[in-house]
C-alpha cells in the first residue's frame, strides 16, 4: 500500500493512482464525473477522463493483525 493518506481524494491532475495505491483485488475508490463514488481498477484513471479524483479503500474491519515475528 502507497503512503497515500486514507480517507482524502486526489485530484487525477495530482497524480494517478498506481498498483501499489490499490487493495487486494487492484481496486482504488473514485469519483465518477456522472455516476459520483465508485471502486474500480487502479488502471482505469486518467487525466481528463471520466474520474477525476481518487482514494486508496479503507482497509477491513474485520482483518486480524498478526503479532510481530508471526
Amino acid at each position: 500500500m502507497s503512503k497515500t493518506k486514507q480517507g482524502v481524494w486526489v485530484p487525477v491532475e495530482d497524480r494517478l493512482p498506481t498498483q501499489a495505491d490499490s487493495d487486494a483485488q487492484h481496486c482504488v475508490i473514485g469519483w465518477h464525473k456522472h455516476n459520483g463514488v465508485m471502486v474500480t481498477g487502479w488502471h482505469q484513471f486518467k487525466v481528463g477522463g471520466m474520474y477525476t479524483h481518487w482514494m486508496p479503500v479503507p482497509k477491513s474491519p474485520f482483518l486480524i493483525e498478526q503479532p510481530e515475528g508471526a
